[in-house]
This record gives structure tokens, sequence and C-alpha cells, in this order.
């Protein structure tokens, strides 16, 4: 089983929300500055008063406007956001279907489902939600498009 940090499921998150992307912009005010989404390159924090692709060597990510506040956590409940497919599949996008528990805190686990054949990370999610409650993780089930992910890039892993 892969571990995943929060920090790099955060900073996922964060990067689909880079401005053109196509997914969701965050809910926060701008500051009129932007930065590099936190991704644990060496520009991580650094302030621009452009967008544009961020300088640091092998990240290039778009440049985010900086909240006002720092990048929130999940909202409370059932959700879902957009990632990029990755590699090879840069116009894909995954969905992620979480639930944060009431008791969530910076310290609580992730827990992170791939569903079936099915692909219904809605359903995924929703059966972890007592769980979740219970010991206060975070649950993430992975949304893979079957328009975008055939049977050989799911169910066979390519």
């Amino acid at each position: 089983m892969a571990v995943m940090s929060r920090r790099v499921f955060v900073s996922a998150a964060c990067a689909c929300a880079a401005p053109g992307a196509g997914f969701a912009q965050p809910a926060t005010r701008p500051t009129g500055k932007w930065i590099c989404p936190p991704c644990g390159c060496s520009e991580d924090g650094k302030e621009y008063d452009t967008p544009g692709p961020c300088p640091a060597e092998g990240c290039g990510m778009p440049r985010i406007p900086k909240p006002a506040e720092p990048p929130g956590a999940l909202s409370r409940g059932r959700g879902v956001f957009q990632v990029p497919g990755g590699p090879g599949r840069e116009t894909a996008a995954i969905g992620v279907h979480y639930y944060r528990p009431a008791s969530f805190t910076p310290d609580s686990r992730v827990l992170l489902v791939l569903p079936g054949s099915g692909r219904n990370a809605d359903s995924y999610r929703d059966a972890w939600i007592d769980v979740a409650e219970a010991h206060g993780v975070l649950v993430a089930a992975l949304g893979y498009p079957e328009a975008q992910y055939d049977f050989a890039a799911y169910q066979m892993a390519g």
C-alpha cells in the first residue's frame, strides 16, 4: 500500500485550483500576489506579482493567487474535487470524492479508497462515513472516468 502524506494530498488539491486549469477555483479572497502551489519545490511560498509557471527546475506548475488565508482544509462532510490525470493523461481529471468528519485534525489519518470495476467512488466513500466519524479519518475515494481510463488503464494499472 502506498503512503501519501497529507501535504502531498492537499498539494494535489491546490494544484487543481490553478487559473486556466479548468477546475473549480478556491473560495478565498486573493491578496494580489501569486505563489507556486505547495509542492515541495524550492519556490514554495515565494510571492510573485504576476501569474505564470513556477521557475523552479522540474516544477513548472502554474502559479495560483495567494489567498489571504492559508489554503483551507476541505469543507466538513461530503465533497468532491478534481485533480489532473497525470503524465500522459494531462487532459483527463480524477475526481476525489471525500468525507471530512467533524473531528478531523491536522494529525488525523487519511484513508485512500480505490473503487472496483464499477468506478463508483461516491458509493465507496459513503460506505466509510461511519468509520470516518468514529475515528476522525478523512476518506478520499478516487474516481477514474471510464472515458479517459479504459480497462487497461484502470483495472490493469496501465
